[in-house]
């Protein structure tokens, strides 16, 4: 039986790959990277293993962070004479928190089709098994970032968020992100997967506290990838009679980093909750912080 031809000459097609099960591959991704002229890869080593394991080779050029930008150059003059290019990443979906946005911006600029071959998401692949409600939409969020200020600008937008939050996070920073989800958001909903697809592939549901407690009573869980997901703000109900923790939820991160004047000011424009309730709270993290 012939096999289908898939590509054309002069397109750029971005391919997902597996983000941890190679059993994952799609037979359409695998007849594409099978029949381009050659393979762009964010690692051409990570890549080269890959194609080993499915038979296939081509020649491949690498494509990352550092290079994206004048190496799309000199593809899209490959794709003008008549190349046909396959991107991908190290695992999942291109140009989801990986390069390959810049690649396409220029090719597609320049008149060049550009095919998505879709496949294997972490993102996705986590929702699918949280148990959380999305079908309003998600916000994805790519990594925390490091720096404080930008911490709290992150901080004030979850505050506030009505869509489940989506986010990645590395080994060697996992237990700092839970410990300052757990300061900013100790009673939100959390789900934490590591991971996935792979041997080791875990789900830890929860509050905040609770996930970042079952983490620390098993050191072996924070090895591995991670996609954090957050659920939507409580709503703010002043005749709630959990009024103060959730208030404490937003404030207490904020007192931190803010004068306490502009932090209450904050949570009031948050929340709609009158000034003289936030106030007293700010206080009291005021007067505990001196003792």
């Amino acid at each position: 039986m012939q096999q289908a031809t898939w590509v054309l000459p002069g397109q750029l097609y971005m391919v997902a790959t597996p983000i941890g099960n190679l059993a994952d591959m799609g037979a359409r991704a695998q007849a594409v990277l099978q029949q381009v002229d050659v393979i762009a890869a964010e690692d051409t080593r990570h890549t080269g293993q890959l194609l080993s394991a499915m038979g296939i080779r081509k020649p491949m050029i690498s494509l990352h962070d550092h290079n994206e930008r004048a190496r799309s150059i000199e593809l899209l003059q490959r794709l003008q004479s008549g190349e046909s290019i396959a991107y991908v990443s190290d695992a999942g979906t291109p140009a989801i928190s990986d390069p390959g946005a810049l690649l396409v911006q220029s090719v597609t600029e320049a008149g060049i089709t550009v095919v998505s071959v879709p496949g294997p998401s972490a993102v996705l692949t986590a929702i699918a098994a949280s148990g959380l409600d999305v079908r309003s939409g998600f916000d994805f969020l790519g990594f925390l970032p490091t720096s404080n200020k930008a911490k709290l600008s992150w901080h004030n937008e979850l505050a506030q968020a009505l869509r489940v939050s989506v986010f990645f996070e590395a080994p060697h920073r996992i237990m700092d992100t839970l410990l300052w989800l757990v300061q900013s958001f100790p009673e939100r909903h959390l789900v934490l997967a590591k991971e996935l697809t792979k041997l080791h592939e875990r789900f830890v549901r929860g509050t905040s506290q609770q996930v970042l407690a079952q983490m620390q009573a098993n050191p072996d869980w924070q090895r591995g990838e991670f996609v954090l997901l957050l659920d939507v703000a409580p709503v703010v109900d002043s005749d709630d009679p959990s009024l103060s923790l959730r208030l404490t939820e937003l404030l207490y991160p904020l007192l931190a980093e803010l004068p306490l004047s502009q932090a209450v000011k904050l949570v009031c424009s948050m929340t709609g909750v009158k000034k003289n309730v936030v106030y007293d709270l700010a206080l009291e993290w005021q007067a505990h912080q001196q003792n």
